[in-house]
């Protein structure tokens, strides 16, 4: 016995990446015909083959103009043959203007068909559909809605009705108009786009105030919460909705600002940068360079283009900004000190490790005047100046601070706050410098079940974490595991981070390290070669990962019985010094 096919499902709702909301001109995914009549069909009750055949055919077979289509005959009271003289008239209408641009004439017959049915029956309706026509096409929470409600001008009705959404959104999701699901509902790109060109001149003003009054309202809280991060993560597509023209309206600085914040802290550090620079180049044009505004997106450009490794073009625009808010707003406010403390951790990245240690004595000095010994930007300089202790080599001094640093941070923060994580990393890393690897082990595979709990496999702080659990189990000895954790961090970090990010090479580095160790010398002299290649193109031969990378490379070169080759490779370093064969983040 033959299995019942699956009725077929208009998939017409898709989640697109963050950002990429223009509608395409393109062809769109079509039903088969044999689908498209059993969607029909099954939609509308009596429909025969021939009637369900000709009504595919004039809609191209299109997924969602088939939804619409059936949504308006069997609940909008409309005959088929009605139906069909509606679309012969719609689409000569849209084709009359000059095309259908970024979407098909069927569709936006069939959306005009379904709007104008609803009108005068639910006006409510309509103009949430027109509201939300502004924002992205991802999913929309319905408790944006219902929070905002009294504030929103454009919707008809008592605004104090709690059953207002449901009574809106109900006919829009029998008429194919609106995906709906218990706590959100999703309305496609190409029925937003039909709806903004048909939005009248005189509506748009309003509906554009209603729906930034919706994003505003819609933040979730903190950006560096994790626990907050799946709220932002269903907003910040919303707010980079190009037809909004976000970083046009005031109202919504503060939220795209906390929304940039969210996604540096996530690792979604490529988004935050398209996002901040974008904001910044608005803001730097309609506020002025030394707006508040704009010097906060120039601080998250700053950071973002630091962590896609990018230090050179990060230090420019750090240093801009820290000029900027030393003359407006002084030495010690806490803005300055932010750009100040940024400053300092591009020169640690740049090897310029002195000058970002006089920064940072500096930095800490003044937070603790200002701010106090437990505020957490005061830790946050605090950690920082053992991290550069330890990287001048006085790991028993940056042990000392880190280990009072975690314990305020444990007090004020909690055990799973990502600065309280990162100082326990750093920890870790100072116990394996002095020798004690046993421990430094222990505190690594502690805070990377904490990471990969919280922040998951793939961010850049789980991947860090993971980095220097390898390192300290190859110098255990345990070469075979250190290699499967290396290899699978460094994978990772090739799909998320990028061939030639800094992070990615260390990975590399390390991974040859670990392949010379188990004897296997000519994989990684080649490894090692494509790294340090990389390193000089990106951080130049003086940078002291280059110099390393080196070093490494001389020595599996003499393994695989290329000594003069590893002696001319090494001729040009001769003044130079590797900090050390291995090295932790």
């Amino acid at each position: 016995m033959a299995r019942p096919r699956p009725r077929p499902h208009p998939d017409h709702l898709t989640q697109p990446e963050l950002g990429r909301h223009r509608p395409r001109a393109t062809p769109l995914n079509v039903f088969t015909r044999t689908d498209s009549l059993t969607y029909l069909q099954g939609r509308v009750g009596g429909m025969d083959d021939e009637q369900a055949d000709t009504l595919a055919a004039d809609l191209g077979d299109l997924p969602l103009a088939l939804a619409q289509a059936a949504g308006v005959i069997a609940n909008g009271g409309v005959s088929l043959g009605l139906y069909h003289q509606l679309l012969a008239t719609n689409t000569t209408r849209i084709l009359e203007r000059g095309g259908a641009p970024g979407y098909p004439a069927p569709v936006a017959a069939t959306v005009t068909i379904a709007v104008d049915r609803l009108t005068d029956e639910h006006p409510d309706a309509i103009a949430l559909l027109r509201l939300v026509a502004l924002l992205g096409p991802e999913p929309i929470r319905n408790a944006w809605l219902e929070s905002v409600r009294p504030r929103l001008t454009t919707i008809p009705g008592d605004s104090d009705d709690p059953m207002w959404l449901h009574e809106a959104l109900s006919p829009l999701s029998r008429y194919g108009l609106a995906r709906t699901e218990p706590e959100s509902f999703q309305i496609h790109r190409l029925t937003q786009a039909v709806l903004r060109d048909q939005s009248l001149p005189d509506q748009s003003a309003a509906i554009r105030r209603d729906a930034t009054a919706l994003l505003s309202a819609a933040n979730p809280g903190d950006p560096q919460s994790p626990g907050n991060w799946p709220g932002w993560a269903a907003l910040t597509p919303h707010l980079t909705a190009q037809h909004l023209a976000p970083t046009e309206q005031p109202e919504l600085r503060p939220t795209l600002l906390d929304a940039a914040h969210y996604l540096i802290r996530s690792g979604q550090t490529r988004t935050a940068r398209d996002l901040t620079a974008t904001a910044h180049a608005a803001w730097a044009t309609d506020l002025g360079e030394d707006h508040p505004d704009t010097l906060t997106s120039a601080q998250f450009l700053g950071h973002a283009t630091a962590d896609l490794g990018e230090h050179a073009e990060a230090r420019r625009i750090i240093e801009d900004t820290l000029t900027r808010r030393r003359r407006t707003l002084g030495d010690d406010h806490p803005h300055t000190l932010q750009s100040a403390n940024d400053l300092a951790n591009v020169l640690d990245n740049l090897g310029e490790h002195t000058e970002s240690h006089r920064i940072i004595e500096d930095t800490l000095t003044r937070r603790r005047r200002t701010l106090g010994d437990d505020h957490p930007h005061t830790l946050q300089s605090a950690h920082n100046l053992a991290a550069s202790l330890h990287h001048l080599g006085e790991h028993t001094e940056s042990r000392r601070i880190l280990e009072d640093t975690l314990t305020r941070q444990r007090r004020t923060l909690g055990d799973d706050h990502l600065d309280t994580l990162q100082s326990a990393h750093s920890i870790a890393a100072s116990l394996h410098s002095l020798g004690e690897h046993t421990e430094s082990v222990r505190m690594d595979q502690e805070t990377l079940a904490r990471l990969r709990r919280i922040l998951g496999d793939d961010h850049p702080d789980t991947l860090q974490s993971a980095h220097n659990l390898a390192v300290t189990l190859h110098d255990l000895g345990e070469h075979t595991e250190a290699r499967r954790i290396i290899e699978d961090t460094l994978t990772r970090q090739r799909r998320t981070l990028g061939d030639d990010h800094p992070h990615t090479l260390q990975s590399a580095h390390n991974l040859a390290v670990t392949l010379h160790s188990l004897r296997q010398y000519a994989a990684a002299a080649q490894l090692l070669d494509d790294v340090r290649n990389r390193l000089r193109r990106t951080l130049g031969d003086d940078h002291p990962d280059t110099v390393d990378a080196t070093h490494s490379l001389a020595k599996a070169l003499i393994a695989v019985g290329k000594p003069f080759a590893a002696q001319r490779l090494l001729a040009p370093q001769k003044q130079k010094k590797s900090r050390s064969r291995r090295k932790r983040r």
